[in-house]
């Protein structure tokens, strides 16, 4: 029989745990309980519980503190704390301290409390037993571990003796009626919350979400929580047929969502599947479910959706011409806000007006990032964004919704926006970008320093001068530079020959061309065009 004590400054509390369960049934035996944790301190030193259930916010010493002050004290308590639903970095404290679980108090039920009991009933065995050198039990974050590969194993189709999975669920505390199993598939947005969190911390967050949803579901139905990748959650359900299940787990999921929102304002939506009957056809009813949620991108979080949803979403490949290499390049040059903003724009109202899928519009959105970065040069990269191309790509690629990858795009935006308006009133800046420009629209002319500072309506000396402090190879090298770019998209995209190339480019002869050419390549004409 293990010993267990309640404490918690609010009496009905403390006499819900009490009558909620029968103790001694379960093997425990309530040797007290206290109502703060200076008076909680006195009783865990005195009696020595294996067990304490605690509240963390208490008056003379909170649960924190009390737990610290007992291990510092040599207790070998299990310690269980409860917690509202706005506690959670408390929780974590807790959790850091060596709490080994926790219970929302507004979701303290008979079903919940033999779970957890189940959860840690093989640890305080490891401390009562240590001696014997018996295998410990496992953690909750170890079952949970060994659940979720259950289930992905299950689902995806590698199990398919059905007596084997049922001994196994049954071993990993899963007992469900196979009669009438749903697959529900949860995606969420918790990824905003944990950007900013530790491993330890992300690990206990999924945990305490998961944790959640599953108290939640079961108010309707026996089911059982996992955790899955990337925010989502599985919820498989077993279903009274008595009851009118579609409209339940409607109401179910509803219920999820709204409390999801109201505890970490984390958005979800939810896909349903139809009936399956034995665990050996889940991985069947998680597909449905799964597929169904590739409305999520197109129509947004907070909705239901169950596998007959009917609603067609057509998804278009598109290119967008707003995302001709040479607009951008151009405004981004020249710092031209107004221009850069209107491509911006118009992006947005394509991925707007299109059905596309996903990962064309993250592409889409990424290209012109890629192209910005290139076009804004050196100073750009000197410059000190909010967020780096690669967060701002993490963000994008993690997006559930085109919302969210609008929004993600924008912020981007935002920061080039800072940039342009940060570097615009820089009149050396702007001259350097304007000679760039100048070099890029007229690169099929035969064009030097006079002729660009002639252009620019300043001296070559000081136009000289000024470029190189951005460009240390000199005007001149930069001008070659991009002529010898532009001659290798000619020889290998348009295959003209090299006479005809050197004479578009504006260069004297095609000998000093080839020279050129070698110098700044590596190779001739003639070599580049064979692969050489």
């Amino acid at each position: 029989m293990y010993k267990v004590v309640f404490i918690d400054e609010e009496a009905l509390v403390k006499i819900g745990l009490q009558s909620i369960l029968d103790w001694n049934e379960e093997g425990f035996d309530v040797v007290g309980e206290a109502e703060d944790g200076r008076e909680g301190l006195q009783l865990i030193l005195q009696k020595e519980p294996d067990l304490v259930i605690t509240d963390i916010v208490m008056p003379e010493m909170d649960g924190l503190e009390m737990i610290q002050k007992a291990k510092e004290q040599g207790s070998r308590a299990v310690f269980i704390v409860l917690s509202s639903f706005d506690e959670f970095e408390l929780v974590k404290k807790a959790m850091q301290l060596g709490a080994r679980d926790y219970i929302l108090k507004l979701k303290i039920s008979k079903g919940v409390l033999k779970e957890v009991l189940d959860n840690i009933t093989g640890e305080m065995e490891e401390l009562s037993r240590k001696s014997t050198g018996e295998k410990r039990g496992h953690t909750v974050w170890e079952m949970e571990g060994l659940r979720s590969t259950f289930f992905e194993n299950l689902l995806s189709g590698q199990y398919r003796e059905e007596t084997a999975i049922k001994e196994q669920a049954e071993s990993l505390d899963i007992v469900l009626d196979e009669s009438q199993l749903r697959v529900l598939y949860v995606v969420s947005d918790i990824y905003r919350q944990l950007n900013n969190r530790n491993g330890t911390e992300k690990k206990l967050y999924a945990l305490t979400i998961r944790g959640l949803i599953q108290d939640i579901c079961r108010e309707f139905f026996d089911c059982y929580c996992v955790q899955w990748e990337d925010g989502k959650y599985l919820v498989i359900v077993s279903a009274d047929e008595k009851k009118e299940t579609n409209a339940n787990l409607k109401l179910m999921g509803e219920a999820v969502i709204d409390m999801l929102g109201q505890y970490g304002n984390i958005r979800a939506s939810i896909g349903i599947s139809k009936k399956a009957v034995g665990f050996v056809n889940l991985d069947k009813a998680y597909n449905q479910a799964k597929v169904v949620l590739e409305y999520l991108f197109s129509e947004g979080y907070g909705k239901i959706f169950f596998y007959d949803y009917t609603h067609a979403v057509k998804k278009k490949e598109i290119t967008f011409d707003s995302l001709d290499e040479k607009k951008v390049e151009v405004v981004c040059e020249s710092l031209d806000w107004p221009g850069f903003a209107s491509l911006r724009d118009k992006i947005i109202r394509e991925l707007r007006k299109n059905c596309l899928a996903r990962e064309n519009a993250c592409f889409q959105c990424s290209k012109f990032m890629y192209m910005t970065e290139e076009g804004l040069g050196p100073s750009w990269r000197s410059f000190s964004p909010r967020h780096s191309l690669d967060d701002y790509m993490y963000q994008m690629y993690h997006a559930g919704t085109v919302d969210e990858i609008i929004q993600v795009f924008k912020n981007y935006c935002g920061d080039v926006e800072l940039f342009m308006d940060e570097f615009h009133e820089d009149d050396t800046e702007r001259l350097v970008r304007e000679a760039r420009r100048f070099i890029k629209e007229h690169v099929y002319e035969s064009i030097g320093l006079k002729e660009v500072a002639e252009a620019l309506h300043i001296s070559a000396g000081y136009l000289s001068g000024t470029f190189s402090k951005y460009e240390p190879g000199g005007l001149a090298n930069y001008i070659n530079q991009i002529k010898i770019a532009e001659a290798q998209k000619l020889l290998k995209k348009e295959r003209l020959k090299v006479y005809e190339v050197s004479f578009r480019l504006g260069y004297e002869n095609s000998g000093y061309f080839a020279k050129i050419f070698k110098k700044y390549t590596g190779c001739t004409p003639k070599e580049y065009i064979e692969g050489k």
